[in-house]
């Protein structure tokens, strides 16, 4: 899976924010979304098959410091659109 792919499924689920935001790869299943009011970062799991969103700890200058904020569970519909990315069946099977 590409990070435009995860950017791609991720949109589609709209599990994005719904303000104005930037983002750019962080991995190939990781995605970095930065907002007027926070950072995050939003990471498909593939074998667990959910979406783990990490927001930027505002105490810490490090840029790279994300503390755990969510984590979603696909639904049957998600899974399966997940799943139509060549990546993601090869992983999953």
């Amino acid at each position: 899976m590409t990070p435009n792919e995860t950017y791609s499924f991720l949109d589609s689920c709209r599990l994005l924010p719904p303000q104005i935001y930037f983002w750019k790869p962080f991995t190939k299943t990781t995605i970095y979304v930065e907002t007027a009011q926070r950072s995050l970062l939003y990471h498909v799991d593939l074998y667990d098959m959910t979406i783990s969103i990490f927001a930027g700890d505002r105490r810490s200058e490090l840029s790279e410091h994300f503390l755990p904020v969510q984590t979603i569970d696909l639904n049957s519909a998600q899974t399966k659109m997940l799943k139509s990315y060549e990546y993601v069946e090869n992983v999953t099977h």
